[in-house]
């Protein structure tokens, strides 16, 4: 670190990035910490609060710093201040750059306004959404080499499909290294190629994938009967029911299960290996039920796209979680009007096409 031979007004940085100081930083800010004020080239180590006064020490000398004018220093001759940063952000950067082989050198700051599917500690997409575009934009995807081909980076790209149908988003979009491997995984996810640019280094690929609303899935035979076959060839995606006799022979994008005979460790572990886009949780026949059932899809949600709460009684339930809809039929039915469901992500779960286009339309709904 070079200081400058000024004793007395602080220490300077060759290489310090400053912001100003939000409510959440001052919460956190602990002795020793490096703050300076607006405007002021110097840096001070916190000392503490004196009123309104943020108090920095240099040299056994104190500074006074209004707090209106304090800000807090984000990274300091190369090292980044975690505390000043979201705890996402600096998780997904640290994934980032273990991988800066393929995909370059990441900073910090330009993660700083994006949005995270991020399973720590295996992988992460960032990504943003902006209200006038129809599109999601995904910047940059990875998982790390030791969880790769286990199916983490289908499941992140999963959770942006979901966010981008919450958003009322069309398509997904990126750019791809045409020199990586991760091009055919992108293709054989659905993406379309749609063009190729040269970028100052290396030619870059345009991805895109369609959105295309309702999504279709037919839970049979877990891949090899004609059924699964007859489905796929009408765009119909494969899911599976966890509670059966039928085992995934490859990968299903839903997971059901008996509602009468739920058994939640089967689910879990049929969850876990397939990583779908959906997975159904319980069904709620009473308001009891609700806290084990919510326990249950925490755990669903770690393997899941999304996670489906089925209500069959009038309950409140999280944001977070996509509702399934039980159109009537030998196997069972809701009692609650569909308008109940109000305007967030539905399933409609089985009932023949006639009970279902009576139920609820099905333009803006997913459909098994």
């Amino acid at each position: 670190m070079t200081e400058l031979a000024a004793p007395n007004l602080g220490k300077f940085f060759t290489s310090c990035t400053k912001r100003p100081a939000t409510a959440e930083d001052i919460t956190l800010l602990q002795v020793g910490d490096w703050i300076s004020e607006k405007e002021c080239p110097w840096s001070f180590q916190f000392k503490r609060w004196d009123g309104n006064m943020c108090i920095g020490a240099w040299e056994e000398k104190e500074f006074p710093i209004p707090r209106h004018l304090l800000m807090v220093c984000q990274i300091i001759e190369g090292q980044v201040v975690e505390k000043f940063f979201r705890s996402e952000v600096v998780a997904s950067y640290k994934i980032f750059n273990k991988l800066i082989n393929q995909l370059g050198f990441t900073s910090i700051f330009e993660l700083s306004d994006l949005t995270f599917e991020l399973v720590e500690d295996f992988g992460v997409c960032a990504y943003y959404v902006r209200k006038k575009d129809t599109q999601v934009t995904i910047r940059k995807l990875a998982v790390l080499p030791q969880h790769q081909k286990q199916g983490w980076g289908r499941l992140l790209i999963y959770r942006v499909i979901c966010k981008a149908i919450e958003q009322q988003k069309t398509s997904i979009f990126l750019k791809c290294p045409a020199d990586l491997s991760a091009n055919d995984f992108y293709k054989n996810l659905g993406f379309e190629l749609e063009a190729t640019e040269q970028d100052r280094t290396r030619p870059l690929n345009h991805w895109r994938y369609h959105i295309k609303l309702p999504l279709l899935f037919y839970c049979g035979g877990g891949g090899k009967s004609k059924y699964d076959a007859i489905a796929t060839e009408h765009g119909w995606n494969l899911g599976i029911n966890s509670s059966g006799k039928n085992k995934s022979h490859q990968h299903m994008m839903m997971i059901d299960n008996d509602w009468e005979n739920y058994d939640h460790e089967k689910h879990l572990a049929m969850v876990k290996q397939n990583k779908p886009l959906i997975a159904t949780a319980r069904d709620i026949e009473h308001p009891d039920q609700l806290p084990e059932i919510l326990d249950q899809a925490t755990e669903l949600a770690k393997y899941a796209g999304r996670v489906l709460l089925i209500p069959k009684c009038d309950v409140t339930l999280p944001d977070s979680y996509w509702l399934g809809y039980s159109v009537e039929s030998g196997y069972g039915k809701t009692d609650l009007k569909p308008e109940w469901f109000g305007k967030r992500p539905v399933h409609l779960l089985g009932g023949s096409p006639k009970k279902t286009s009576t139920s609820v339309s099905s333009d803006e709904r997913n459909q098994s």
